[in-house]
């Protein structure tokens, strides 16, 4: 009897207490729509990782289990914004791109087949859309091979299903050396609030591949992910009228190359 009157007076407790309301829709919908390359592919492949911290559920686990912190294998302060690599949960391999096609392909057949939801538009109308000024790069030794944007049929339209592949955004196919590049780049909403608000506070924390950090000039975060296929590097760039914009780049190309293309969308800036 003692014991039980000690537990009711727990789970009493635990009801009684006040948990503040956390409005996570911007970055549930962030998570998922993030790093969506793949139509197919595992859950951890396409999203980096934007860890959510639920009070209830931690005071919970507390009560049952003892928690063990990860380790780090990077750690900074970006414009506010706490930005970790940790370890991933499992192999390296099991995150790496086995897809045979080539990310332009597999582009141009999920347009395809979601015509219903999404359309190709002019670059200048996508920008209207998202509500921000595109980077710009130019160099003769990159070829522009053709640029557009994509955005929903619907103004206010959402994702699905964590499944779904979010393919919004601003396009640039660029041609060098006998390879592709594909440039894609939005309006990171999450972190220009935080990068505007003084008071906010934000964590990403990058633990679903190999992730590397990537150092680049001027006010930008840089992450590159190794693939099989193609090459991944991601760019948050803290743009002068405060706002964050992501880069993607993915091409067959190496590290470096990546990373002087994206140096000319930054700089630009």
């Amino acid at each position: 009897m003692n014991n039980d009157s000690k537990v009711n007076e727990l789970i009493q407790g635990m009801k009684e207490v006040r948990i503040g309301e956390v409005d996570v829709s911007g970055k549930v919908m962030q998570q998922v729509r993030n790093y969506q390359y793949r139509n197919k592919v595992p859950q951890q492949r396409r999203s980096y990782g934007v860890k959510l911290i639920w009070t209830l559920a931690g005071a919970l686990l507390l009560i049952t289990t003892a928690t063990v912190s990860a380790a780090t294998y990077f750690n900074v302060n970006w414009n506010g914004v706490s930005v970790k690599i940790e370890p991933p949960d499992t192999t390296v391999d099991a995150f790496l791109d086995h897809s045979q096609q080539p990310y332009t392909q597999q582009l141009e057949t999920a347009l395809a087949n979601a015509e219903e939801v999404w359309k190709k538009v002019t670059t200048e109308e996508a920008a209207l859309h998202y509500s921000f000024l595109p980077l710009k790069a130019a160099d003769p030794e990159y070829s522009l091979e053709t640029s557009y944007g994509v955005v929903p049929q619907e103004r206010d339209y959402r994702v699905k299903s964590a499944d779904e592949w979010w393919l919004g955004g601003l396009y640039e196919i660029y041609s060098w050396k006998g390879h592709v590049i594909v440039v894609r780049q939005n309006l990171d909403g999450e972190m220009t609030r935080t990068l505007q608000d003084p008071h906010a506070t934000m964590s990403l924390t990058f633990n679903e591949g190999p992730w590397e950090s990537i150092d680049m000039t001027g006010d930008s975060l840089a992450m590159y992910l190794p693939g099989q296929l193609e090459n991944l590097l991601v760019v948050k760039h803290a743009t002068v009228d405060r706002k964050v914009v992501t880069l993607e780049l993915r091409a067959d190309i190496a590290k470096e190359q990546l990373v002087r293309l994206a140096e000319l969308y930054v700089n630009t800036d």
